[in-house]
């Protein structure tokens, strides 16, 4: 059977500021239709784990989220509405994204860059991945329509107007990503520059 797979983007942990360990268990058990016992055996992605690191002491915020966290990847009962979900079989993954990142070999390296000792223990296999070039962010824009485009399309057809990107823009989108190095993150704030431009110019 198929496993139920969820994501947070602690972005949002961080921006919304909650501190309570059902969240991130409630997405996954709506993936797995409700369902405790499939729930209890699904993956769980924690994305932009960077926003919570402390390298300076000065993200209180991003330590409480890590702290929260904890009992989460430890493996506790999670109450999720009238349901509670068991997390100790649950697989948790995160990612990060440094300078450098390509040299991190242990969890003791994830100290050294801002997080808590007991929440880099957590994580104890590391797999580097390489960053994406232009002609990998440039595919990600135009395969299938990716849902960034059409989202930004959707939203101007609601308002009878036709935005089109051709693939001069696309590649220039994916080359002026490609050099700030966000990966992805870096097309997301582009087009939604490029969007917002339109839409005060209509």
């Amino acid at each position: 059977f198929a496993l139920p797979v969820a994501s947070v983007d602690a972005m949002r942990i961080l921006t919304a500021g909650y501190l309570s360990d059902k969240d991130p268990i409630s997405k996954l058990l709506s993936k797995a239709g409700g369902d405790v016992a499939s729930a209890a055996r699904g993956i769980l992605c924690i994305e932009n784990v960077d926003k919570l690191a402390d390298p300076k002491g000065l993200n209180r915020e991003g330590r409480r989220i890590q702290e929260c966290l904890l009992s989460v990847l430890d493996g506790t009962d999670c109450k999720v509405g009238d349901k509670t979900v068991p997390t100790d079989c649950i697989l948790f993954a995160a990612s990060v994204a440094f300078r450098g990142a390509g040299s991190l070999t242990s969890p003791s390296d994830l100290i050294g860059l801002g997080f808590l000792p007991e929440f880099a223990a957590r994580f104890a296999h590391l797999v580097r991945f390489d960053a994406l070039n232009q002609s990998h962010l440039f595919d990600i824009l135009r395969a299938g329509k990716s849902q960034m485009i059409g989202r930004y399309e959707a939203l101007f057809a609601d308002g009878e107007v036709s935005l089109q990107f051709s693939e001069e823009a696309l590649r220039a989108i994916a080359d002026e990503s490609a050099k700030r190095i966000g990966g992805a993150r870096s097309l997301t704030s582009l087009l939604e520059a490029i969007a917002l431009n339109a839409a005060v110019a209509c």
